[in-house]
């Protein structure tokens, strides 16, 4: 034997860790690898976006290092020897700060270097290389020409990471400048920043943040030469493996570290395996299994009880009342229904009767009795809440004289057909038809204008007209009626003082009036309220 309080606690538990299991797996095995890929081919559009924009650049420097060397004046320059220190003239002469060039040099075949600059970018002076820089250009730079003749490099230049472009100065053979040597004068050697303002333009252009790693030109060298110096190249493999950041750096012809940049990606795309997230998913679907036990274990007892209980009283007091209250049993439930089914055949039989004892047995439209009820019903509800009601009494035109001539039954069926008519005029819920007693009907209908009577009033004859039903006794030949009503327009409270049978008694008046003026014809009288 198991309680049930025992038996819901175990299967509660058991529940949220099965469930938590198969979260925690499908959180491993499905939704973490795909975010997690999502995340990686984000950042390495990050990775190639950059690459593809300096290689881009790369190229638009080269490009400028030609125009240089078509200059006429490049190759005069070549022909100067080595410039210590250039006049104003000429440093503006080549335009470094109108193209933002960090340096330019010329270097002429034989290994001389008449011309070299470079722009300070703080305060955009132009400075002549001093004799270190001249030196590193021979060096480094010089060698590298002879063999290749054309460069696109990184290096480091005044402890800053620059990309460098040299291409060759040919002699321009006679008037057609097209015509060139094939052995070069020397080289143009130009150079554009890859840090600071440069650095930020970029990162702004390519919607990804791009900084400065933040290692100096000793570290970079010191570290270069440990066992940390694992330094990925701007152009290597990407790796694939998320991360909060990367460090890409850029190496020279000679394979020397020349700078490193830090892309930074969006923290946000980086999915963690288990996070608060998880968490609250196990949390709000274990919820619902702790809820729905603790319902049961709580209305188990206590739904058989109320039932029971019900079930007696409603046997005690003679009164059936379905149970509309659900029951979280499924055999009680069931039971509930077909008691409540019960319920309906009894009603719907009881409601059958009432309505056999509302109804009038020819017609079949609502009878005297119904009538009665639903004039109470109006009476005390404009009484209360103000508003406007006709009372009208329709009266079928010699109808003794009718039934003598034609018989009984035929006067039933006019008196079917009339009913059936009248009835069309009692549209809203509060709008009754109803039959009189003998050839008499009721009409009680509610308006909003007194123009709405005399248009209902004068329907209901042509439509008696339209029913086209002979009369041979009547000076109309066909079948009329004549009609008399009442209208109240009342105010709150106004129909204290009066009574409902007073208002009869005045449509009656007025029906007396209409068949005294010749029948086929209504007349209208108001109700007096004062």
């Amino acid at each position: 034997m198991v309680s049930i309080r025992a038996l819901t606690i175990r299967h509660t538990i058991g529940y949220i860790l099965v469930l938590s299991v198969l979260i925690l797996l499908s959180r491993g095995l499905w939704s973490y690898p795909q975010e997690l890929k999502l995340a990686i081919e984000h950042q390495e559009r990050d990775v190639i976006s950059i690459q593809n924009a300096i290689r881009s650049t790369h190229e638009s420097l080269t490009s400028m290092a030609y125009d240089y060397a078509h200059w006429k004046i490049s190759q005069d320059f070549i022909s100067l020897p080595t410039l210590e220190n250039s006049n104003n003239t000429t440093k503006a002469l080549f335009q470094l700060k109108d193209h933002e060039i960090t340096y330019l040099a010329i270097i002429s075949a034989d290994g001389n270097i008449p011309i070299a600059l470079h722009r300070n970018i703080e305060d955009e002076q132009v400075f002549d290389f001093d004799a270190e820089q001249r030196e590193r250009l021979i060096s480094t730079t010089y060698p590298a020409l002879l063999a290749e003749n054309e460069l696109e490099t990184f290096e480091l230049f005044l402890g800053n990471s620059v990309m460098t472009s040299a291409v060759p100065i040919y002699a321009h053979q006679g008037h057609d400048h097209h015509m060139t040597s094939k052995t070069p004068l020397g080289w143009v050697v130009i150079s554009w920043s890859l840090y600071g303002d440069n650095l930020k333009r970029l990162s702004d252009i390519l919607q990804v943040e791009i900084t400065d790693a933040g290692i100096s030109n000793s570290q970079l060298i010191e570290k270069a030469n440990s066992k940390e110096g694992q330094f990925l190249d701007l152009y290597s493999d990407i790796k694939h493996v998320a991360a909060s950041f990367r460090i890409r750096c850029l190496s020279s012809f000679n394979q020397q570290l020349s700078g490193c940049m830090k892309i930074h990606h969006q923290e946000d795309l980086i999915p963690e395996l288990f996070n608060l997230k998880t968490l609250f998913i196990i949390f709000i679907f274990s919820l619902i299994p702790f809820i729905s036990f603790t319902i049961i274990l709580r209305f188990l007892i206590l739904p058989i009880e109320r039932t029971t209980q019900y079930l007696r009283h409603t046997k005690n007091q003679n009164n059936l009342l379905k149970i509309e209250r659900k029951i979280g049993i499924t055999e009680l439930d069931q039971a509930r229904l077909a008691f409540n089914e019960l319920i309906d055949t009894v009603n719907a039989q009881q409601e059958k009767l009432e309505k056999l004892s509302s109804t009038d047995a020819l017609t079949q439209i609502p009878n005297r009795r119904a009538l009665d009820l639903e004039i109470e019903k109006t009476w005390s509800r404009i009484n209360r809440h103000c508003g406007n009601v006709v009372l009208i009494l329709i009266d079928i035109d010699h109808f003794k004289l009718y039934n003598d001539f034609y018989g009984h039954p035929k006067g039933d069926e006019v008196l079917i057909k009339v009913a059936q008519s009248l009835q069309l005029f009692s549209r809203r819920s509060d709008d009754i038809t109803a039959r009189y007693g003998g050839e008499e009907f009721v009409i009680l209908f509610q308006y909003n204008e007194r123009q709405e009577i005399i248009n209902l009033l004068q329907i209901i004859n042509k439509t008696m007209e339209a029913l086209n039903e002979p009369h041979e006794k009547s000076e109309f030949k066909h079948i009329t009626v004549s009609c008399g009503a009442c209208w109240i327009e009342s105010e709150i409270n106004s129909l204290a003082k009066k009574s409902i049978s007073t208002w009869i008694e005045t449509a009656d008046k007025a029906l007396y009036q209409a068949k005294e003026n010749g029948r086929n014809q209504y007349e209208i009288l108001p109700f007096d309220v004062d």
